[in-house]
């Protein structure tokens, strides 16, 4: 199902992605191929109107904002590292930054929202 995968499996592209064969819908058909990719951990957010239409999605914003180089010190960069291992991007395969909280505020008059992230690398 995917005649790319060689590509895919490559570091630039998906390289190490953990990927899951949980769900019904991730598991290969009778011919041993996947018509899916299951990944956990979040990375994005979205922003909803009150018709349910999508009106913003960060897509892999967050994790490049948190990945810039320009935000840390010079040797400081703990870009998405585990608890117990402080070595950057090492848990990018399982996880992305993890946006766990959201607040919505006025800021001059303007509405903002503001989002928190659960790791301390991002």
């Amino acid at each position: 199902m995917f005649p790319n995968s060689a590509t895919l499996k490559s570091e630039a592209a998906l390289g190490g992605l953990a990927v899951s064969t949980l769900r019904q819908d991730a598991r290969p058909n009778a011919r041993g191929e996947y018509r899916r990719l299951v990944s956990f951990g979040v990375r994005s957010i979205a922003v909803w109107n009150t018709s349910a239409q999508r009106i913003c999605e960060s897509g892999a914003r967050l994790g490049r904002i948190a990945a810039d180089p320009t935000i840390y010190p010079a040797g400081a960069n703990f870009f998405n590292t585990t608890d117990d291992e402080n070595s950057p991007d090492n848990r990018s395969p399982r996880r992305g930054p993890q946006p766990l909280g959201v607040a919505v505020g006025e800021v001059a008059g303007r509405t903002y929202g503001f989002t928190g992230l659960r790791k301390q690398g991002a």
